[in-house]
């Protein structure tokens, strides 16, 4: 087993996906970068990775008064560590449920009363309700206010590659096999409040069904190179501030298998966990039918 301090991270959402029935360990992936080689299987022992938390501290008179305004900011139902939109990040397991009658032993669960279409108007989200899960190619959507495509490393639509290497601002990850996953990300060109503007991670490939995925943002940059500080719920988490809020304590032990995945995974020890993670990803449940995604 290999202890790894876990690193400064900007925000992380757990998305669990159709959970697999293969009775042995994957093998582990050997990571070359190149999308032709498919990242082959090592031949070597399978090494663990334990990204190990900081001690427990108080908040700052800051860090209360952020974490008071997120929490008051954020509707029943929503999720704290992105206040721009209460689906935001999507998708996440934080819109599910545990439901042992489900094919995947999960249902997507979006919150009544709390999404508005571009009139303004709330719709009933009890169709979607009944899924087991996302589209494997759904888009991924995070709000990263100040992102600047300059300073932050993305890997685009006509250079997927960048996407496998450590340089990659983007991480796409199945949590089952350890394997990355290519992807291109872009800022959505139609928004009109730059605050709001979301950044989109494409899979380009279907992400396989009954898997778990975790998407990282590391090296996530505002104009200038100016690192760009996480949101305060996720600061919370990812520096093991203890607070007295349930929606923030409920999280917190879900993000341990992510943060350790990222520790083996991720790169280079400053990139091993980086910035920016939100999980997402849910699959339908593996009978080859297609969940339509919101």
């Amino acid at each position: 087993m290999i202890a790894r301090l876990r690193l400064p991270v900007l925000l992380t959402t757990v998305a669990i996906v159709a959970m697999a029935c293969a009775e042995t360990e994957p093998p582990t992936p050997l990571f070359t970068g190149e999308l032709s080689a498919g990242n082959p299987v090592q031949e070597v022992e399978e090494a663990e990775a334990v990204a190990v938390a900081p001690e427990p501290r108080e908040p700052s008179a800051t860090e209360s008064e952020q974490l008071d305004a997120a929490l008051e900011d954020t509707p029943q139902g929503c999720n704290v560590l992105d206040t721009s939109s209460c689906l935001l990040p999507f998708p996440s397991d934080f819109n599910s449920v545990e439901d042992p009658d489900s094919p995947t032993g999960r249902r997507v669960a979006f919150p009544k009363g709390q999404l508005p279409n571009t009139d303004g108007v709330t719709f009933d989200p009890t169709v979607w309700n009944t899924l087991d899960g996302f589209s494997p190619s759904t888009p991924i959507l995070v709000t990263v206010p100040r992102l600047d495509t300059k300073s932050t490393v993305l890997p685009s639509e006509d250079n997927i590659g960048v996407s496998l290497t450590p340089e990659s601002a983007t991480v796409l990850i199945n949590l089952d096999s350890g394997q990355l996953v290519p992807h291109w990300a872009e800022l959505d060109s139609r928004a009109t409040d730059s605050a709001r503007r979301s950044l989109i991670i494409r899979p380009a490939v279907s992400l396989t069904e009954a898997n778990r995925f975790a998407v990282a943002l590391r090296g996530v940059n505002a104009a200038g190179g100016k690192p760009i500080d996480a949101p305060i719920a996720f600061k919370a988490i990812r520096d093991n501030i203890t607070t007295d809020s349930a929606e923030i304590e409920d999280l917190r032990a879900d993000y341990q298998p992510v943060f350790d995945a990222l520790a083996l995974h991720g790169g280079e020890p400053q990139r091993r966990v980086p910035r920016l993670v939100v999980h997402g990803g849910l699959t339908p449940e593996p009978r080859g039918e297609r969940a339509v995604h919101a």
